[in-house]
């Protein structure tokens, strides 16, 4: 499958999203290395706080309305470090 790779900014925050068209975004902040060590070294339990969360959520809702469908969000799965993978689906605008 092919994937898209784009650094994305919100109000300032820098996001670096990984996308598999029509299926899922990898969401991460702009200082990855440091997140995935993070998230390695802690198993992946080192989950993020709410307010966090959905400010990813968010960014990745930003990040797919610049498309021409209409997107949601299925299911959001915070791998720790602040690198979160999303799942979407979307319906072609009338």
């Amino acid at each position: 499958m092919h994937r898209n790779t784009e650094i994305f900014f919100v109000v300032d925050h820098c996001y670096v999203i990984d996308d598999w068209p029509g299926d899922r975004l990898l969401i991460t902040d702009c200082g990855g290395y440091l997140n995935l060590l993070i998230s390695v070294v802690t198993f992946g339990l080192a989950k993020s706080e709410e307010a966090v969360a959905l400010s990813y959520r968010d960014a990745a809702l930003d990040y797919l309305a610049q498309g021409q469908l209409s997107c949601g969000l299925q299911r959001t799965k915070d791998l720790g470090g602040r690198i979160f993978e999303i799942f979407y689906s979307c319906n072609a605008q009338n």
